[in-house]
């Protein structure tokens, strides 16, 4: 009789092991269908920029990405545009749709502008006397304008003209009724002053040269830099539109 009382008691003892051990879990597959999300990028960052993303999720079967420019996607390897620079934060949800469960990922990408163009030249200062340390006209300040030379040293524009000048008039600006795209980003482009003279020639003052890429290297992409002559006589501010 005891013998039976040790066996039933054991038989029910292994019972409630394997029900804790098996009984509690629903899904046994469960802990392999937790998804695991991923992305990887590529193209060109510079507006305006083509992107494609590479979706690297593990245990997933839906998709929901934001790519920050306002706009979203459901497919599984996305593409998008940015037509204008800045930091997104590209974010990709990935759902197991068996378990429910989702993962989010989400990576930033920093797009560049990919086009420049001038606005204003402002001009801060220059030289009220020639070389000689005469006036540039003999009964008036000079009467100043601005020529623009593309690299291959064609004119680009040349602007209106400001009539007797005095060194309290600085600084004075020059405007684009349509900002000029400045093309060349590593080859330089001049900046010539002239003090304009009805009975001779004009009197060339002096220049300014600059590169795009320097713009950059020097204040990055901002909206306003200085730029100076090789003999620091002569300072000028361009306003910037980048795009």
């Amino acid at each position: 009789m005891k013998q039976k009382t040790y066996t039933r008691y054991f038989y029910w003892l292994f019972s409630f092991i394997v029900i804790i051990t098996f009984g509690c879990d629903d899904n046994p597959a469960s802990s392999t269908l937790e998804p695991v999300a991923y992305f990887t990028c590529s193209g060109e960052t510079k507006t305006p920029a083509y992107i494609t993303f590479q979706n690297e999720s593990e245990n997933a079967d839906s998709y929901h990405w934001d790519f920050g420019n306002g706009r979203t996607s459901s497919l599984k390897n996305p593409s998008t545009t940015y037509d204008y620079a800045g930091s997104f934060i590209v974010s990709l949800e990935a759902e197991n749709e068996e378990s429910g469960e989702k993962d989010t990922y989400r990576q930033t990408i920093t797009i560049t502008p990919g086009s420049v163009f001038l606005k204003q030249i402002t001009i801060e200062d220059f030289s009220f006397t020639t070389g000689s340390g005469a006036g540039w006209d003999l009964w008036s300040g000079p009467d100043l304008f601005i020529r623009l030379f593309d690299p291959f040293d064609d004119l680009i524009t040349e602007s209106t003209t400001a009539y007797d000048l005095i060194e309290s008039d600085l600084p004075i600006s020059f405007y684009f009724n349509d900002p000029y795209e400045l093309d060349y980003w590593s080859s330089s482009y001049c900046l010539e002053l002239y003090d304009e003279d009805d009975i001779s020639l004009n009197e060339y003052i002096g220049s300014v040269d600059f590169r795009v890429n320097s713009i950059i290297s020097n204040d990055g992409y901002s909206e306003r830099t200085t730029l100076w002559s090789s003999d620091h006589s002569i300072t000028i501010e361009l306003e910037l539109d980048w795009e």
